[in-house]
């Protein structure tokens, strides 16, 4: 489906590029390594979500490339597209997902025929557009979060990761510092590549259970991902105004997953009945159509649906339910629309694509709101009222719709190619399944996995009482109204949650290395097939990105950096301005040079290397643009480059601030006056040792989960947390919880995930008005759509978000000019890399 044209971001005042634009001059043909990097991050940025969009048109998945089909020959079997129309995605499937041991196994009609036909049935469905709704809604929350993470993922796999000399792992990381936790990041990412540490983790876990056993630079990268992860959950549960439906829905399909069923089957010592079972209760269908079918009385006839699929519909179909009184209300309302308009409305949504398209150019030409031009010179008798509720209406039935068509695609369709493609993985993955069941009692994990999304789940509600919010988000924002406290979960709440986990995770991955040696080869391998794929064989900064001491960037950032001292000093006492930093002040703020920084360790800060592997092809791509145009993408790049290094500052500011509000409490007392003993560990000594030493025995100190009961202790629970998860869960109740909230964590992925939700179209919401962006209406939530009466009115996440994005600084508003001269180059020469992968 084809949306308008979206025209070039809104107009969000005076920017970086406005500031500089004029003194680029002359033209440089060579860019240096901070311009090759921000070009590399546009296209990337750009392409990824256009990929992704594509996927509205039923037939972009025939031009995904293998291991998707083209065309079938005469003897039946599938042809493959030889260039990849969304090659970003399709080289991460490639290179990441198909050598996957179990993912390998299984048959090509999987992808071909399962798999391809569900995605075609889906495109085929035309599922709604935000522009229609007037709401973002959750599948365009979740595809740019998606899109976000996996642009990250191509540059990664694209770029490479630089050479360098051998790291310390075992050198100093003080992990209540942010530096020296993303440090360790880059250092293990860089032995994971080039050195030994896959095997040096795999013989660790074999051998222990222990994550103290790990390098201290493996657990400072631990901690760095777990902050990270914990960000993006409190960004899509706390801060998205669909993070309480998105809740309510995960709540409604863990209540209905029949664990209890499933610990019993896997109590059967034979693997293969233990397999029929385990697929006869989630895929076996009853029913009187299924009966009749198999004996041969009837022929596709309706055999019902099988357990997974009865879930799927359950939830949708009370999803659908709320969804309908809401429509039902407006054709009921007294002073509502005439009936004639709402059934006009009706059959707007039951035309063909091509209409819809028509009728949405034209909203968006006129300019008007969708309504008006459904409903064309009908519109003109409504009241604002009334036209509001047709909105109301049409996004109503819009939601409905896409309920219907889902449930259709996976659960009702003939032939059933959801079923089938589950037991294609079921079989896939028997052998490793077999050799793990023989070995390993997986009832214990199967109950742990219940746990954490219990916990999950609690951790994701309001707190019973408010809390103060960290004082770093509250200094930045002005206005009176400024929420200073909140019941919310905070990004704190999420990393105690994951904290919780990550032991009974590891236990998981020590019984599988250490008891099915198998498959713990077959998985080595992957990961240095991976990891090998992202080598780049860089050794050194290229030669085009020393070419120029002094390049309209360093003019640029010199520029723009005496302006906003100026601006800074005329706003002494404020928060919110903020100097632009130069390229080698970011890399000093977060990572002070020391006598052992050489260039290849202080290169996970400046960039060196630029685009990685791809730099030349940017280069050359750049340099044979006409100079007009290299002139205006130019000045792009330098805004952006500048843009990126204020949100790697940002990102490693957040972090710091999070690490600082997790001090440890002080430890209460026992009768004699001494701290408890069952407490009395490293945890106290590092506390003496440094006062902000916020880390000990290997692991953030975390608080427990805002809800009243601990899952572990919940009464109910066939199988509880293992022992160790249990004391470390006790280890942490109460006692290092933090005294403030967090709100805003790290991550520039974040940043250009909401870029992508606030440049999105919607419709005008009076008629005649201006197309709104998704900027104008993030906090707004579709009518009919429930969540919990815990969850209800408990935060403000309009008020929140105003406090996280206070200091956030704005993408250039030009980005769209470096897409237009460079994106179809860009897409083909990823293209042709693609097709020379290994499949």
């Amino acid at each position: 489906m084809a949306s308008p044209k979206t025209p070039i971001v809104a107009q969000r005042g005076a920017t970086i590029s406005s500031m500089h634009a004029e003194i680029i001059t002359p033209v440089a043909r060579t860019l240096t390594s901070p311009q090759l990097h921000a070009l590399f991050d546009i296209l990337t940025h750009y392409e990824t979500y256009d990929e992704v969009q594509l996927f509205r048109d039923p037939d972009t998945i025939a031009g995904y490339g293998y291991p998707f089909a083209l065309q079938y020959n005469p003897d039946n079997t599938p042809s493959y597209a030889p260039k990849s129309t969304v090659p970003l995605l399709a080289g991460v499937l490639r290179s990441i997902v198909l050598p996957l041991p179990g993912v390998r196994d299984l048959p090509s009609d999987f992808w071909h025929v399962r798999f391809q036909g569900i995605l075609s049935k889906l495109g085929e469905a035309e599922l709604s557009e935000s522009y229609d709704k007037g709401v973002l809604g959750v599948r365009k929350t979740l595809a740019t979060a998606a899109s976000a993470i996996h642009e990250s993922v191509s540059r990664g796999l694209l770029g490479g990761v630089p050479k360098g000399p051998q790291r310390d792992l075992f050198g100093g990381y003080d992990k209540s510092k942010a530096s020296d936790l993303s440090r360790a990041w880059d250092d293990v990412v860089h032995e994971l590549t080039y050195g030994t540490l896959i095997d040096d983790l795999f013989e660790a876990a074999t051998a222990s259970s222990n994550l103290d056993d790990l390098p201290p630079a493996v657990l400072a990268s631990v901690d760095y991902v777990i902050i990270h992860v914990a960000t993006f959950m409190h960004h899509v549960l706390v801060l998205s105004s669909e993070g309480p439906y998105m809740l309510r829905l995960i709540e409604m399909v863990h209540k209905l997953i029949p664990y209890s069923a499933i610990r019993q089957v896997l109590r059967i010592g034979n693997v293969a009945t233990m397999l029929n079972g385990l697929t006869k209760l989630l895929l076996a269908k009853m029913s009187m159509g299924s009966i009749s079918n198999w004996i041969g009385l009837t022929r596709n006839a309706d055999d019902g649906m099988n357990l997974l699929q009865w879930i799927i519909s359950g939830v949708l179909s009370a999803d659908s339910a709320e969804f309908r009184k809401t429509a039902d209300n407006i054709e009921k309302a007294k002073d509502g629309p005439p009936k004639e308009l709402l059934a006009k409305i009706r059959e707007y949504i039951a035309k063909s694509r091509n209409f819809h398209d028509q009728t949405r150019e034209r909203s968006f030409e006129s300019p008007t709101s969708i309504i008006s031009a459904i409903l064309q010179g009908g519109a003109d008798s409504l009241t604002m009222e009334q036209h509001a509720q047709c909105l109301e209406y049409l996004s109503a039935c819009l939601a409905v719709r896409d309920r219907e068509e889902i449930t259709k695609v996976l659960c009702r369709h003939k032939p059933d190619h959801f079923t089938q493609a589950i037991r294609d993985v079921v079989n896939s993955f028997e052998p490793i399944i077999r050799s793990v069941h023989e070995r390993i009692d997986l009832r214990e994990h199967v109950s742990s996995v219940e746990n954490i999304l219990t916990d999950f789940i609690d951790t994701s509600k309001p707190k019973s009482k408010p809390i103060p919010i960290s004082n770093v988000q509250t200094s930045n924002l002005k206005a009176e109204d400024a929420p200073t406290e909140t019941r919310a979960p905070s990004i704190e709440d999420y990393v105690g949650l994951l904290e919780r986990a990550r032991q009974l995770v590891y236990n998981l991955i020590h019984d599988m290395l250490n008891k099915c040696p198998e498959v713990a080869d077959q998985y080595r391998s992957y990961c240095k097939q991976v990891f090998k794929t992202v080598s780049s064989g860089q050794t050194s900064v290229p030669p085009q990105a020393e070419s120029s001491s002094t390049s309209s960037f360093e003019s640029a950032v010199e520029e723009v950096q005496s302006g906003a001292a100026t601006n800074n000093d005329q706003t002494e006492g404020t928060h919110d301005v903020k100097p632009i930093p130069t390229e080698d002040k970011v890399a000093n703020s977060v990572h002070p040079r020391t006598d052992e920084d050489t260039p290849s360790t202080m290169g996970w800060r400046k960039r060196r290397g630029g685009a990685g592997a791809l730099s030349s092809n940017l280069q050359a791509l750049f340099s044979a643009l006409p100079s007009e145009t290299r002139a205006r993408v130019l000045t792009v790049v330098d805004a952006h480059a500048i843009y990126l290094a204020q949100l790697e500052e940002l990102s490693l500011d957040r972090m710091q601030h999070i690490l600082n509000d997790m001090q440890p409490q002080s430890q209460p007392e026992t009768s004699n006056g001494n701290t408890d003993s069952g407490l009395e560990s490293s945890n106290a000594k590092s506390e003496k040792n440094s006062s902000s030493n916020t880390l000990a025995n290997g692991s953030l100190q975390v608080p427990e989960p805002s809800g009243d009961t601990h899952p572990s202790s919940r009464p109910g629970s066939s199988r509880s947390m293992t022992a160790v998860g249990l004391k470390l869960a006790k280890a942490n109740s109460g006692i290092f919880s933090p005294v403030t909230a967090s709100i805003s964590g790290p991550g520039m992925f974040l940043s250009r995930w909401q870029q992508l939700l606030d440049e999105t179209v919607v419709t005008p919401d009076v008629p005649g008005g201006q197309p709104r962006r998704g900027k104008d209406v993030k906090h707004a939530l579709a009518q009919g759509k429930t969540v919990s009466s815990a969850t209800k009115d408990a935060w403000d996440p309009e008020a929140l978000t105003a406090l996280v994005e206070s200091g956030v600084p704005v993408p250039p508003e030009e980005e769209r000019i470096v897409v237009e001269a460079l994106g179809e180059q860009f897409k083909s020469l990823v293209a042709d890399l693609v097709a020379r992968m290994e499949v």
